[in-house]
């Protein structure tokens, strides 16, 4: 048989594909707000500017198993998103953030965040479409407080999912993710996160114009909530 796969099939790909990704890495973390799984359809244009307020509360652990426990990391981005062809996207985020967790009695202040990503849209029919990504975010956090005054945190995430657009005004988004990452304090230990699957939802709503306000949760391996506002030029 020839042509394009049917869609069952690409689903399938898809799904590999952020599987293989991520398990390529043996570290554990979140890489934060996810937004729409598929390409914005732009071919070498900017097609959106989101400023981003991610807040993300996960399970951490360390290489020996002690300093288990809750942690918890906000994150102010400005991210620019570039439509390469009409089925893949690329995006650059920079922002500041910060890291605190009870267990190694470390609250860090924000610090500065650098992330990247390229997502891909595999299938679209009739306001439904489906994409496969895999985005990074490195970040540093300082407490001077601490007997560890320094973390860096290295986060890649990959994953699929769909996008329905065929409401008024209103763009929804589900899916799945993958995820890997870890963090270095700089007088102790590397600490690892737990979990490495999760599900998101979300959904994109215009306000006025091409302003967009967007709202996203992550579930399973984080309790995280992301509000967003955006502008599509």
């Amino acid at each position: 048989m020839s042509g394009w796969p049917s869609l069952r099939k690409r689903l399938c790909i898809g799904l590999w594909v952020a599987l293989l990704i991520s398990q390529g890495f043996t570290p554990r973390a979140e890489a934060g707000i996810i937004g729409k799984p598929t390409a914005s359809g732009k071919t070498m244009h900017l097609s959106e500017v989101r400023l981003e307020f991610d807040q993300v509360q996960l399970e951490t652990r360390s290489g020996g198993g002690k300093f288990g426990g809750n942690a918890t990391s906000e994150r102010i981005l400005l991210k620019g998103v570039f439509g390469l062809t009409p089925l893949l996207d690329t995006h650059l985020s920079l922002g500041v953030a910060d890291f605190s967790t009870a267990s190694r009695q470390f609250d860090g202040d924000f610090g500065p965040v650098i992330g990247t990503g390229l997502r891909w849209t595999f299938h679209q029919k009739e306001g439904f479409s489906l994409g496969v990504g895999i985005q990074t975010l490195s970040f540093l956090s300082d407490d001077d407080q601490s007997i560890n005054p320094r973390i860096r945190f290295h986060e890649i995430e990959s994953f699929v999912g769909g996008t329905f657009s065929g409401l008024e005004q209103v763009t929804t988004y589900f899916g799945a993710l993958l995820s890997s990452g870890f963090g270095r304090f700089q007088r102790g230990n590397t600490v690892y996160t737990e979990d490495n699957f999760g599900v998101f939802v979300g959904g994109d709503f215009q306000i006025h114009d091409r302003f967009y306000l967007s709202g996203e949760a992550r579930m399973i391996n984080e309790a995280s909530l992301t509000i967003s506002l955006s502008y599509h030029p």
